[in-house]
């Protein structure tokens, strides 16, 4: 696919605001799902290759993959990552995964919405963003992720603490009276427009 004029122009500006790779690739940049391929290794065995002193050895067979395949026409952020050298990476992952020399992409949780180009305005918020997590200490983000963690584990135990409520009334209480804690969903905003 032929990438459009004011996607390139977008990704020069976060390539300007949040740099390159030693390639002159921007870090981050808009790519199209149906160009946003990667090698992965295919378990149905392997292929015999001769090497240049005639010794044929057995290999992995790779394949070409969409890296996200369950998104069609969608523009999303990919993110350029430094690979570890060779040893390093073949320890990590072994014959699974090929060596990219020259680094690799991954998508970040930024797209604009199906069949439409991204957004001057998206990519502002794409560069503050990612400058605010920048300037973010270790600490910071490890509070960060508590303060997420803490949520969830907050409203999981209300859930149980509404359930075990409703299925054993206080002593004393007439199931179902007023008196005992019966919890009431929350109206969603979907039937308050009804």
């Amino acid at each position: 696919m032929e990438i459009p004029k004011q996607i390139k122009k977008m990704n020069e500006r976060i390539g300007a605001s949040l740099g390159r790779n030693p390639h002159g690739e921007p870090l981050y940049k808009w790519v199209h799902s149906e160009d946003f391929w990667h090698w992965m290794r295919d378990i149905t065995g392997y292929e015999s290759v001769t090497m240049p002193s005639g010794l044929i050895v057995q290999q992995p067979i790779y394949k070409r993959r969409k890296m996200m395949p369950h998104y069609h026409d969608v523009w999303v952020i990919a993110h350029w990552h430094e690979a570890d050298n060779e040893v390093s990476w073949r320890i990590k992952y072994g014959a699974d995964a090929l060596w990219p020399r020259e680094g690799y992409w991954t998508p970040v949780d930024a797209w604009a919405e199906q069949g439409k180009l991204p957004t001057e305005t998206l990519t502002d918020t794409l560069i503050e963003l990612v400058k605010t997590r920048r300037a973010m200490t270790q600490a910071d983000i490890a509070k960060e992720g508590q303060d997420i963690q803490d949520r969830i584990d907050k409203h999981a135990e209300d859930e149980q603490d509404a359930a075990f409520g409703d299925a054993v009334p206080a002593f004393g209480a007439l199931p179902g009276s007023r008196s005992s804690s019966t919890s009431f969903p929350s109206v969603g905003a979907a039937l308050l427009a009804q």
